[in-house]
């Protein structure tokens, strides 16, 4: 579900980009990454070390837009990624990483979005005790 900050946002980027979403009738799988984080790749795995994950369904879409466009946020991506080697002695890598993350852990887990959401009212509400 989502709300209309959240559909501002994706609209936004579909201006910028001139790109096309719509729903898409394809779904990736993804390993549950609480069950996957133990499990170390350096070493000589059995083979049904992977029988007991769990994997969800994450619906998809298509997203449409000129070559031009793509081309560019490419070399966005590419420059953030630049940019945050060169702040790591700053820390602002680790900032931008964090918040990556933390990005990824609310659109995987509603549990976490609905907490973050609750978050960010507790602290709008405490922002407007201090104006």
């Amino acid at each position: 579900m989502m709300n209309r900050n959240n559909q501002d946002k994706v609209d936004e980027f579909a201006r910028k980009y001139d790109a096309v979403i719509e729903p898409s009738h394809r779904v990736f799988r993804r390993a549950s990454y609480t069950k996957v984080t133990n499990v170390t790749t350096s070493v000589s795995l059995p083979s049904d070390v992977f029988d007991n994950i769990d994997y969800g369904d994450m619906a998809c879409v298509n997203i449409h837009m000129p070559e031009d466009r793509f081309r560019a946020l490419v070399e966005h991506d590419d420059w953030l990624n630049r940019t945050m080697r060169s702040w790591s002695r700053f820390g602002q890598r680790e900032i931008v990483e964090q918040h990556e993350r933390e990005c990824r852990a609310r659109h995987e887990n509603p549990a976490v979005a609905k907490a973050y959401e609750n978050y960010q009212m507790l602290l709008r509400m405490v922002e407007n005790n201090y104006s």
